[in-house]
């Protein structure tokens, strides 16, 4: 019985040190990149996967089932996830700079064996966007502002969609096409941007 309960002990000390070296390199990041890590709900991931695989299979929009979509600023991958999960065809490549929630993002996606997505640890403002038909973004509003003049500078060949949810742009720097308000108590928006 004692043995048992050392075990128990050794595994909640080990837990513990995990999670206190994972909320310094949450702090250290949040700091370095002026925004931190927090999850979009599963409401919200489902509502905006569902968004997506609409947008994709709309041909108008010109975005065949083949699209390229990007989640930048990914976390551990849940929303990027979600999408390739309901879009089979696309080709998904999840963005996210800090290193704890991007090592959990390819533990998840390695899991889950998923063939259709790329989990990229890398700067979003050093990544080429021109040939992405959707861009999801869960950023603070100053890199919202940032990634506008980003895209403003390197302009895609082709259309494409932006969808943000929870963070917008100020109506100075551009107003969204669509607002959707999710939710009945705690409501979250999505904004979407058409850029030409």
């Amino acid at each position: 019985m004692d043995m048992v309960l050392l075990s128990l002990a050794i595994i909640l000390m080990v837990i513990t040190a995990l999670l206190i070296i994972y909320f310094i390199f949450f702090e250290i990041y949040a700091v370095r990149t002026q925004s931190s890590t927090v999850s979009s709900s599963i409401l919200v991931q489902r509502q905006i996967a569902h968004r997506v695989k609409a947008l994709i299979q709309n041909h108008s929009q010109g975005i065949g089932t083949a699209a390229k979509i990007a989640d930048l600023g990914a976390g551990t991958g849940g929303l990027a996830i979600t999408v390739a999960q309901l879009c089979p065809q696309a080709q998904i490549l999840a963005v996210e700079l800090s290193p704890f929630p991007y090592f959990i993002g390819r533990c998840r996606i390695f899991l889950q064996r998923l063939k259709n997505i790329i989990f990229r640890r890398a700067d979003l403002y050093t990544l080429d966007l021109r040939d992405l038909d959707v861009i999801i973004s869960y950023l603070p509003q100053n890199h919202m502002i940032r990634l506008v003049e980003k895209l403003n500078r390197e302009p895609a060949s082709k259309p494409q969609t932006w969808i943000s949810h929870y963070f917008f742009l100020p109506e100075s720097v551009r107003e969204a096409d669509e607002v959707i308000t999710l939710g009945r108590w705690y409501q979250r928006n999505i904004y979407i941007y058409r850029l030409p």
